[in-house]
């Protein structure tokens, strides 16, 4: 006779493993109950009773046990099955301390423990996937990583990670909390919007406060001397000095404190120094750092760029504060503004073309199919690298290819068009009017209320209730 599993009280503990829920199920929810006497039905046991072929008659004690026990499994249901996971020697050495973390990224990434039926595996590791996590002091650390099947369940919490590879890692130290770098896996554990942080305090449990201190103070005592030199020429305008200052504090380099303030603003610095020896690389180091900001800390970096560069720290009348300007703008504006012309002629060409195509309604063959889904690609890319800021000086232009690629997608699918048309032709509009315009210089200033500093001055950001908290302004420089 195959032996039952035993039933443990708690749900998560009673389905550790899948195959005994199922016999579970099997055994004990098709038993119909009489009321008199407790009879339960003989096809309800199978084979897990030797008896069943004969009413079997129960005493109240042992009724009840079972019925709790159905009861229990129906409470569970799928949803709760245990995560499978596969815990390597890294995580076992870390002992009660790994345990505890693995518990606390458990209660606070619910979706995930939902998912837990539809993901096949869960490796656990000590450590993180991703290297060093910046000015988080993360010394102990632990790595949930896991692949998300292609075809979910209707019922699935977080559809936007079919497919992917997720990695959820989780330290203590100095900012105890989980990191997902993933954005189409961050729902697994309910991160912040514009996020890849969730402060969770208990995660100190891995690593305190105090010992990351410790730590950290007895890693950067031997680069002092070099930092406050490097420091120096940094701010003497000394290219390489200002490279190797900001590669320091975005990874700890050389001993040096990490701190992602003060690497993405050296690294904007730098990209906005109009140096000759300026290349790709610190472009992309300043999107990359720039990028680990969380929202509150990116006025900061702005303010300090802002004073690093040799600004003033208030306006005139000594009234404000002053966090930025934009010079950046001003400078894609003048090395984009002749490529931006040449995109313009080239949409206004192409526009009356792809009306024709969508007027005449004739099917096209497979080739030129092909060379218009070339073509319109490229002119997406072509767009795109005419503006990267969210509000920049020709980001309209860069939209208007866009979106004409979306025009050319509804023409071919023979779709509604106008939608796509409208868009398009109102972005074209807008980015004859970018083109001609180039921007003001403005200075971004701070007022801890809702009234204009000047005149002249523009909300940056949207209205906040809280009218302790500083609103930004974007004015005409004075």
């Amino acid at each position: 006779m195959r032996p039952s599993p035993s039933i443990s009280p708690p749900c998560a503990a009673t389905l550790q493993n899948t195959q005994h829920r199922r016999e579970y199920q099997a055994v004990l929810m098709p038993i119909a109950v009489t009321f008199n006497g407790f009879v339960f039905n003989q096809h309800a046991v199978f084979d897990a009773f030797p008896l069943a072929r004969t009413p079997l008659m129960l005493d109240r004690h042992t009724y009840l046990t079972l019925l709790l026990s159905t009861l229990l499994l129906t409470a569970c249901g799928k949803g709760s099955t245990a995560l499978p996971y596969e815990k390597d020697a890294s995580f076992k050495q870390m002992g009660e301390k790994g345990e505890q973390a693995l518990k606390v990224v458990e209660a606070e990434c619910k979706p995930l423990v939902v998912a837990a039926s539809s993901i096949p595996s869960v490796s656990v590791s000590g450590g993180l996937a991703h290297g060093i996590t910046p000015d988080f002091g993360w010394n102990k650390a632990i790595t949930l990583e896991f692949q998300v099947p292609e075809k979910l369940p209707s019922d699935f919490p977080v559809p936007s990670a079919a497919g992917h590879r997720c990695w959820i890692e989780a330290g203590g130290g100095l900012k105890p909390g989980i990191r997902i770098i993933k954005s189409s896996c961050t729902d697994f554990c309910a991160l912040p919007h514009d996020s890849h942080l969730k402060d969770v305090p208990a995660l100190v449990a891995l690593e305190s406060r105090a010992d990351a201190e410790a730590i950290e103070q007895k890693r950067q005592e031997p680069g002092k001397a070099k930092l406050q030199a490097l420091d120096a020429a940094a701010r003497k305008g000394d290219y390489q000095s200002r490279r190797n200052l900001a590669y320091g504090y975005a990874t700890g380099d050389g001993g040096s404190p990490y701190d992602l303030v003060k690497a993405c603003a050296w690294y904007k610095v730098i990209v906005d120094s109009n140096s000759p020896k300026v290349d790709i690389t610190d472009y992309n180091n300043a999107k990359l750092y720039c990028g680990f900001l969380q929202p509150g800390q990116k006025p900061q970096a702005d303010a300090l760029q802002y004073q690093l560069e040799g600004n003033p720290a208030r306006t005139p009348d000594g009234k404000y504060p002053i966090i930025g300007n934009n010079n950046a703008e001003i400078r894609l504006y003048d090395r984009k503004i002749g490529h931006a012309r040449r995109f313009n002629t080239k949409l206004e060409q192409i526009a009356p073309q792809l009306a024709e195509i969508e007027r005449q309604g004739a099917m096209l063959d497979y080739a030129e199919r092909k060379r218009l889904d070339t073509f319109f690609n490229q002119l997406k890319e072509e767009a795109e690298s005419l503006d990267d800021l969210p509000f920049g000086p020709l980001n309209q232009c860069r939209s208007a290819g866009i979106v004409m690629g979306q025009y050319w997608q509804a023409v071919r699918n023979h779709e509604d068009s106008n939608p796509s048309k409208m868009r398009y032709q109102e972005s074209a509009r807008d980015c004859k009017m970018q083109i001609q315009t180039r921007p003001k210089p403005t200075i971004n200033l701070l007022a801890m209320d809702g009234t204009p500093p000047y005149a002249n001055c523009l909300r940056v950001l949207s209205p906040q209730e809280d009218r302790s908290k500083p609103v930004l302004w974007s004015c005409d420089k004075r």
